[in-house]
């Protein structure tokens, strides 16, 4: 008898993962990875998107064999709700992958919410066909470059679906946290775990600073509107009026850039109300630090050498400043700024990382995304705002502490390239920290 052979390793599992070919052949069409989310020696869950729209059409995991229970679970709730999840064993893993109806973390947020217009989300077919058994559907196409912005997904619609003529439209998957959807005028937020953004949070936030406004939804599913589902301590679903139509990501302009600094400048103006749900609302401030242990404990699996590189700078941050900090967005970025270009409005928007930090955080995380013209703008919006930026040691310290916070995003993109982006950051960061 021979002994039980190794499960592999989380590279060889990444690997495949980010194999389009590899995925498009045990998916049943043509797929490849755009989000990933890996815990070592447990799971690696993917979003899949088309691979010639990248439009999200379902979701990918593998599970080491201490999770394989988690397999079982997901296939009796989903053939409770007449949910096709599709399985096979992979060298010693199990490998599930299904439509965005039945997300493991999202599926039943998502029946809860969307109740029968679930079934209009994407789904995916049996192994190697258009359905079980079938053929591997035949969709020759320029696959968009890695890192490209997909355009929304017009999904089938139906009478008395939610949005205008019936149609459905989903924009963002990250598999087993979120799923953001247009339902007509509406964008809509379905997140695995409750989160202090309902109503009274967004209201009392879009009274201090221009952002999507938010929108009560009813409490069953109707025509226009998803239902509301609560939990302990927040919601799992919350919708805020369509803004805009694109962002400073992928329309970069001098004048909005400097509106946007604007902005800013009054975000850390303002001053929640102490004891309301916005100041509730705050987190911890961004910690380098520790978001670059955490990179180093993800790399010890992938690489090592990449692994001893980011473990070695943790000592040599730069330290945050000490003492109060002012309202902050905590992700500041262009593609956090939307824009209706008729009018040259713009709205800030994605607040999850909301805090109390320095004003060099937001100005710093921001300046990182964008070159000197659009980061001049910035500054020059910011004074013109009320603010008062800090001076360029601080700026630059925030700036490095912020290429930190983003230093996996290749990895979490599911970018082939990951390794090259990530040495790259790194060799900034030695750079800059000596």
């Amino acid at each position: 008898m021979s002994a039980p052979t190794s499960p592999p390793s989380e590279v060889t599992v990444l690997e495949a993962a980010l194999d389009p070919a590899w995925l498009t052949e045990h998916c049943g069409r043509p797929v490849r990875a755009s989000r990933l989310r890996l815990k070592p020696g447990v799971s690696l869950a993917l979003s899949l998107v088309d691979a010639c729209r990248g439009t999200p059409v379902g979701w990918a995991r593998f599970l080491w064999p201490r999770a394989r229970s988690r397999a079982r679970s997901l296939a009796a709730w989903a053939g409770a709700q007449g949910l096709a999840v599709h399985q096979r064993d992979w060298s010693g893993l199990v490998l599930q992958w299904g439509g965005l109806a039945s997300d493991p973390a999202l599926g039943r947020v998502v029946a809860s919410s969307l109740g029968p217009w679930a079934a209009a989300l994407p789904g995916l077919e049996g192994p190697g066909g258009t359905g079980p058994g079938g053929a591997v559907a035949e969709a020759p196409c320029d696959t968009p470059a890695q890192g490209d912005p997909p355009a929304p997904g017009d999904l089938p619609g139906r009478r008395g679906a939610p949005g205008a003529e019936g149609t459905l439209q989903v924009m963002r998957h990250n598999p087993l946290r979120r799923l953001v959807i247009r339902a007509g005028s509406y964008v809509v937020r379905l997140s695995a775990r409750p989160t202090p953004w309902g109503l009274a949070t967004l209201s009392e936030l879009a009274a201090l600073v221009p952002t999507p406004p938010p929108v009560e939804l009813p409490t069953s599913p109707a025509p226009g509107l998803p239902a509301q589902v609560r939990g302990e301590g927040g919601v799992h679903v919350a919708a805020q009026a369509l803004t805009g139509d694109t962002d400073l990501g992928r329309c970069p302009d001098p004048e909005a850039t400097y509106r946007a600094g604007t902005l800013l400048a009054r975000l850390h103006r303002a001053r929640p109300a102490p004891g309301g749900a916005l100041e509730a609302a705050l987190g911890p401030a961004p910690d380098a630090g520790r978001a670059l242990r955490a990179h180093a404990g993800v790399l010890d699996h992938l690489d090592r050498a990449l692994a001893g590189r980011a473990r070695a700078l943790v000592g040599r941050l730069p330290r945050s400043p000490v003492g109060p900090g002012v309202l902050s967005h905590g992700d500041a970025s262009p593609d956090q700024v939307l824009l209706e270009r008729a009018s040259g409005l713009v709205w800030l928007t994605d607040f999850d990382r909301l805090c109390l930090a320095g004003p060099a955080t937001d100005l710093g995380s921001y300046l990182s995304q964008v070159g000197p013209e659009l980061g001049q703008a910035l500054l020059d919006g910011y004074r013109a705002g009320g603010g008062l930026p800090p001076g360029p040691a601080e700026r630059e310290a925030a700036l490095t502490r912020s290429l930190v916070l983003r230093a996996a995003e290749p990895l979490r993109a599911a970018d082939p390239a990951w390794r090259q982006a990530l040495s790259a950051t790194l060799e900034d960061l030695e750079e800059r920290c000596p």
